[in-house]
């Protein structure tokens, strides 16, 4: 229901791919948010470099945890690498930063193929477009906000067109 004013209010700034993209999704939502039946861990929901503080030494802190939940931990490795990077560095490297965190699954005791790590990545691409609207659609406009707001929309929606996460919904 906000995907309509979403794109009124930011669909300049967005490629007719990505719209088409959020289209698509919009139409199969319920059957997106249901899809997943593996194994499931705390993810933080909204994982991104705002919410990281960081401090000597190359420890961090993750905060704003109001949108925790159970799911596959590919949610946030998605959510982080298709926002938190920008589109170019995030072509450059996600295969092997997806691969780097199958491993440290791999080294905890977590056993995941790495075909099965990179299809759940790509299938949770989506999470950031909707995690992305909601959040524009449920504040005011404002000009700080909305510039914030059409740059992750860019980046989680080029995300989904990129790794095809059209084949998950």
């Amino acid at each position: 229901q906000n995907w309509p004013g979403f794109v009124e209010r930011f669909g300049s700034g967005l490629s007719q791919a990505c719209i088409e993209f959020g289209n698509d999704y919009v139409a199969n939502h319920a059957r997106w948010v249901t899809h997943y039946t593996g194994s499931k861990t705390l993810a933080h929901g909204d994982f991104r470099t705002e919410n990281l503080l960081f401090r000597e030494g190359g420890r961090a802190t993750t905060v704003d945890w109001q949108t925790m939940t159970e799911t596959c931990g590919l949610a946030d490795v998605a959510y982080f690498l298709g926002g938190s990077m920008t589109t170019e560095d995030r072509r450059q490297s996600e295969k092997e930063l997806v691969e780097y965190y199958r491993q440290q699954l791999a080294d905890s005791g977590v056993q995941l193929s790495p075909e099965d790590c990179w299809q759940l990545y790509r299938a949770f691409a989506p999470h950031g477009m909707m995690l992305t609207v909601l959040g524009a659609m449920f504040t005011a406009p404002e000009e700080r906000s909305d510039k914030m707001f059409l740059v992750m929309a860019q980046r989680h929606l080029q995300h989904c067109v990129d790794v095809n996460a059209r084949e998950f919904l």
